[in-house]
C-alpha cells in the first residue's frame, strides 16, 4: 500500500514529512543500516559481509513489496531532505492470517533520536491501520532490552502478549527475551 506525504510536527517541533518509501530510497537505507550501532545490546546491525549489490537489492525488493500488499506499508520520514527514520508493517500472507499486520522495524538514526520522529511515524502508521478496513490488528516482537520502544509501543495501545525466552542471542554468554505484543484497530476488540 501507499500513502500520500504528509508533514507532521514532531514532540521536538522538528517538521517532518512522513510519505511511503520507494524504490530510489534503497540506498539511503542501506547506508544508513551498513552504519555502526552503538546503542548497547538490544541494537542489531546488518550483517556487513553481505555484498552492497545483494543488500540494495533486498531493500528495493521488500520496499515493493510492501507497496503490492493491501495491508503492508513501508514509510520514511525525511527531515532536511534526508531520510531519518522508517517503520514496516507487513501483512499476514496467508488466509487466517491476513487480518493481522505485523510491525518489523521502527528505526530512527542515531543523530536524531528522542525528538519524537519514531512516535510521529507510528502514529501514522497505526493511523492508516485504524482507518482501513484490511488489517484487524498488529503484533510486533521487541527485545525485551530495548525499553525505549516498550515505552513508545505501550504509549499507543500495544500490550504484552507473551514472552520469548532467551529467543535473542547477544552472544556466546548471554541471551535476552523478545516479548511479544499487540494491538487491535478500533471496533476490533
Amino acid at each position: 500500500m501507499k500513502m500520500a506525504a504528509r508533514q507532521v510536527r514532531t514532540t521536538a517541533d522538528d517538521l517532518i514529512t512522513i510519505r511511503s518509501a520507494c524504490a530510489e530510497d534503497a540506498e539511503a537505507l542501506v547506508r544508513i543500516e551498513a552504519e555502526p550501532a552503538d546503542d548497547g545490546d538490544w541494537s542489531f546491525s546488518k550483517d556487513p559481509s553481505t555484498p552492497w549489490d545483494q543488500r540494495l537489492h533486498k531493500k528495493r525488493h521488500w520496499i515493493s513489496w510492501h507497496a503490492e500488499q493491501a495491508g503492508g506499508l513501508f514509510l520514511v520520514a525525511e527531515m532536511d531532505g534526508e531520510i531519518v527514520g522508517w517503520i514496516c508493517c507487513s501483512q499476514g500472507q496467508d488466509r487466517w492470517h491476513a487480518h493481522r499486520g505485523t510491525l518489523t522495524i521502527v528505526f530512527v538514526v542515531k543523530e536524531r533520536r528522542h525528538r519524537g520522529i519514531g512516535s510521529s511515524l507510528t502514529g501514522e502508521l497505526l493511523g492508516w491501520a485504524d482507518e482501513g478496513a484490511v488489517l484487524k490488528s498488529i503484533g510486533l516482537k521487541v527485545v525485551s532490552l530495548n525499553e525505549p520502544a516498550i515505552r513508545l509501543y505501550r504509549r499507543y495501545g500495544f500490550t504484552v502478549e507473551g514472552t520469548l525466552r532467551r529467543s535473542v542471542r547477544l552472544d556466546e554468554e548471554r541471551y535476552a527475551d523478545e516479548i511479544l505484543m499487540s494491538r487491535h484497530c478500533p471496533g476490533e476488540g
